[in-house]
């Protein structure tokens, strides 16, 4: 028999709601402490995204409802139910960071995630710094905080909107609900097809608010559900929760890096969170509500919010620490510590905070609350900006040859954007030798030390640099691998322009790339014939062991060059690729007092790397008469290791890039 008990309960403290927060929990801190069964852990932060709508999108309903509704008081209280805690950990992360970083670039790193957390837009900042340039996420002790800036982001908004959805509709209640209905469904449609849309590439749609805000309007949609499923028979509603933890769980064990998230694949955990919350709403009896109800799941569940904003800065400290290493026991003692950390959290600070608000009513929270959490906020972002600005540049300050920077690309000379050079660096060509440099950000990092030495023979040097373009000119078989289109254009544009503009061709050309990247291509492009060869400017095809594409975009390079009379072209052959930044490595060593061959790498496992690419750049230099290949290997290797470091200093950065003492040594001794 259906059970038709009126639907006023469901706004009332439901135990099993702390209970699937626990479900959330335990995904996200198994995912991130790299449980291998736990592939699609990061899918729990969806599920508090829904719980979080369901609780506060209704807060407000029932607040305007009543009339009893105020701006000022419901910002009070998510300045009162996030803002301690949250600031806490940041403020703790700042605090910690100097037992364990070494480098400039960390502190500047954490200072910048401080300073955008404390003013809740660290998801933009994110966002933006996505890109061939970004660090790990390993290395970022706050970039768990971005789900935090999307929720208070869209909380910012929400009830403006629902205020005037309110007020727009006015008259009966049935007017009421069909306005708010249209408008609410193409709210839920529109934020769902951006967020399709919006996925790939930057993904706008993992970090940015508008895509994630259908996940909260579902949660505030639920309990419109529960009178339906009242209405059901027991047995079914029972399997109605099952289906929906059914999805929760297939997503957590299931989903892995492979599947582009969010997309379509979100609404799968977010409509399974709908079905759980929404079935123990109905029937709270059910075998999975009873089961969310129990007593360790409620507790883990009271302390998740404390526990989420804990455990990802101190599992970051703890891989900084170990040099980027993910080990299994300091994982999980970074993990318990965490949790130990969020029940004091909850106990000493998150418990008094709601016991305060109870006992001051509505009416104390006001305008002063939202204003004293906004101080606070501010307090923690100026230390976050004198880590950025004072802290880091001492310690550049402290030991200049260790952390010197790259120099600025002579503007004039660089062929980007519109590709033309401007008129004062062919001014300088006309009257001396024309040096070039060509590839990726590989030629990027060997920039300073090129101009260098074309400034002390009184050669101009102009460069062809794209960061995450291989120097691969578009010939058919390059376009058949699928290059991205703006990699071709600026290849193909740029030596056009080296044609076009300048007085006479480049005397020499440099060409440095991270080599070893781009096997991708390689299986897209299929299979090649003896017209791609020709058409690239190679007498003969390659022999086994090359790479073909490769060979047929960079052989087509030549060819252009020696077309527009470049006499001399310098292929310079992959640096071993390191699993650290070396001056950080270094230095972290140092710090720690052990051999700095912790940052080194086995030369075999370096050798099978570079074989492929070796193999091409020499079959490319036996090709083309002009054409000679440096490769840098003995310097970095002995034997046994590569080692990002000499008695001269750090050379390398660790990614297999350049840094300035190196590429001396390289010139010196070729």
């Amino acid at each position: 028999m259906a059970d038709n008990r009126p639907t006023d309960d469901i706004f009332g403290y439901k135990p099993f709601v702390d209970g699937l927060r626990a479900v959330s929990i335990l995904a996200v801190v198994a995912y991130h402490a790299g449980t291998p069964s736990i592939r699609g852990g990061f899918v729990g932060v969806d599920v508090f995204f829904v719980i979080s709508g369901y609780l506060i999108i209704n807060q407000i309903v029932a607040g305007l409802k009543s009339g009893s509704f105020s701006f000022a008081g419901f910002w009070a209280r998510r300045v009162l139910r996030i803002l301690p805690p949250y600031l806490l950990v940041i403020a703790a992360s700042l605090a910690i960071a100097p037992f364990v970083f070494v480098a400039p670039r960390e502190f500047i790193e954490l200072g910048r995630e401080a300073m955008n957390s404390a003013f809740m837009i660290v998801n933009h900042y994110f966002y933006a710094k996505q890109g061939y340039f970004d660090v790990a996420a390993e290395t970022k002790p706050l970039l768990h905080l971005w789900s935090l800036a999307v929720e208070e982001q869209f909380y910012l908004f929400a009830p403006l909107i629902l205020f005037g959805l309110w007020r727009l509709a006015g008259g009966t209640a049935a007017h009421h609900r069909r306005i708010a209905g249209v408008a609410v469904a193409g709210l839920v449609i529109a934020s769902f097809a951006v967020c399709v849309t919006g996925t790939g590439g930057t993904n706008p749609a993992f970090y940015l608010t508008p895509y994630r805000a259908w996940e909260f309007i579902l949660g505030g949609l639920i309990p419109s559900l529960v009178p339906a499923l009242r209405a059901m028979p027991k047995p079914a509603v029972v399997v109605v929760g099952a289906a929906g933890m059914g999805l929760i769980l297939a997503t957590v064990l299931g989903i892995g890096h492979g599947v582009p998230y969010p997309s379509y694949w979100a609404a799968v955990p977010v409509i399974g969170a709908c079905l759980v919350i929404a079935a123990g709403l109905a029937r709270p009896e059910t075998p999975v509500a009873r089961l969310l109800a129990t007593r360790p799941m409620v507790w883990i569940g009271l302390v998740s919010y404390a526990w989420y904003l804990w455990h990802w800065p101190l599992l970051t400290f703890a891989r900084i620490r170990n040099f980027g290493e993910s080990i299994p026991a300091w994982d999980w003692s970074a993990i318990a510590l965490s949790l130990a950390l969020a029940a004091a959290t909850h106990h000493f600070l998150e418990v008094p905070i709601k016991r305060w608000r109870r006992r001051r009513g509505t009416l104390g929270l006001r305008w002063p609350t939202v204003v004293s959490g906004a101080g606070a906020a501010f307090a923690v972002a100026l230390v976050g900006l004198v880590y950025s600005d004072v802290v880091a540049p001492g310690i550049e300050r402290a030991a200049p040859e260790l952390w010197a920077g790259m120099a600025d690309v002579d503007d004039a000379c660089a062929l980007t954007g519109a590709n033309r050079l401007e008129a004062d660096c062919l001014t300088r060509a006309a009257g001396g030798p024309i040096g070039l440099l060509i590839g990726n950000s590989h030629a990027r990092m060997i920039y300073d030390v090129v101009r260098s030495n074309a400034q002390g023979s009184g050669t101009t040097l102009v460069s062809l640099v794209s960061p995450g373009c291989q120097p691969y000119y578009p010939v058919d078989a390059i376009r058949r691998a699928d290059l991205s289109e703006a990699c071709n254009a600026r290849l193909a544009d740029g030596i056009a322009a080296i044609g076009r503009d300048l007085p006479r061709p480049p005397d020499y050309a440099v060409v440095s790339a991270r080599w070893n990247t781009g096997m991708a291509l390689e299986r897209r492009a299929g299979s090649t014939s003896p017209g791609d060869f020709a058409e690239a400017g190679l007498s003969r095809p390659p022999p086994d062991g090359v790479r073909k594409i490769m060979a047929l975009g960079v052989g087509a390079m030549i060819a252009r060059l020696e077309a527009l009379g470049v006499e001399r072209i310098l292929l310079i052959g992959p640096v071993p690729e390191l699993r650290f930044v070396a001056p950080d490595c270094v230095a972290r060593a140092a710090a720690r007092r052990i051999s700095p061959d912790r940052c080194a790498v086995r030369r075999n496992q370096v050798d099978n790397r570079r074989s492929a690419s070796i193999a091409t750049l020499r079959y490319l230099a036996g090709q083309f008469p002009n054409v000679r290949f440096i490769d840098p290997i003995d310097v970095f290797c002995d034997k046994a290791l590569c080692r990002p470091f000499d008695d001269a200093g750090v050379l390398s950065d660790g990614g297999g890039g350049f840094a300035l003492g190196f590429q001396k040594i390289i010139l010196s001794r070729d």
